[in-house]
């Protein structure tokens, strides 16, 4: 996964389990996942 850390001159790769795992969970934040429909 690559992100952008505040920083559109800087991208950081981690690993999708480590962002999800360890990164939101030290931040305290939840993630949402929403679903788009596809265009019929």
């Amino acid at each position: 996964m690559l992100l952008h850390p505040l920083d559109n001159a800087a991208t950081v790769e981690v690993a999708t389990a480590d962002f999800f795992g360890v990164f939101l969970k030290h931040t305290g934040h939840l993630p949402l996942f929403i679903e788009i429909p596809e265009d019929e």
